[in-house]
Parts: structure tokens; C-alpha cells; sequence
């Protein structure tokens, strides 16, 4: 999936492609273009916020250390 905010059909029409991500079967989505990953259900984002253990960017600093 490509995102793509800041050009193309988003730019134009963001609430299509919010209502395509919202209303389709895929829960999760990686944005290859910005090389994240796009939770659309707002159950699954609470779940996500409220493990900490799962999801976490504990380890991104490791290689400063």
C-alpha cells in the first residue's frame, strides 16, 4: 500500500482514500512509501496504545547505547 499524503489523489480527495482504508477488510496497513505501519479501527489502536510490551520503540535508541 502507498499512501502517498503529499501528492497524487490525496491531495485532491484524502476522505476516498480514508473511507477505502476504513471501509475495506484489512485492519493494518505498511505504508511502504512512508515505511510504517497505518492501524485504521480505533479498537485495534487502543489495543495497540495499551501494550506497551507489543508495541513499543524501546529498541530504537539500542544502537546509541
Amino acid at each position: 500500500m502507498e499512501l502517498r499524503p503529499f501528492s497524487g489523489s490525496y491531495l485532491t480527495d484524502p476522505a476516498a482514500i480514508w473511507r477505502d482504508l476504513l471501509d475495506g477488510p484489512e485492519r493494518v496497513h505498511f505504508a511502504e512509501d512512508l515505511g510504517l505501519w497505518l492501524i485504521t479501527k480505533h479498537a485495534d489502536v487502543r489495543n495497540a496504545l495499551g501494550d506497551s510490551e507489543a508495541f513499543s520503540n524501546a529498541l530504537t535508541l539500542l544502537p546509541i547505547y
